[in-house]
């Protein structure tokens, strides 16, 4: 789940405590696994760890492919 940038922290944590509470449910888990989602229970500085990671390298895919946009 993402959020706006800019979220305070407080509603931010509480938000993924949320989440991850409801992610742990098994029926929730069976549910999403069954429509083919991967359920991992995660914190909002490991996402921002990925998302940055994978900005970097599509970017880089992109720039190297030369593609612009329209």
């Amino acid at each position: 789940m993402l959020a706006p940038a800019g979220l305070p922290a407080d509603i931010a944590a509480r938000q993924s405590e949320q989440i991850n509470r409801t992610l742990q449910r098994k029926d929730i888990a069976d549910k999403l696994a069954a429509l083919g989602a991967d359920v991992a229970p995660s914190f909002a500085a490991k996402l921002d760890r990925i998302m940055r990671a994978q900005r970097v390298s599509w970017g880089s895919k992109v720039k190297d492919a030369g593609i612009t946009p329209e």
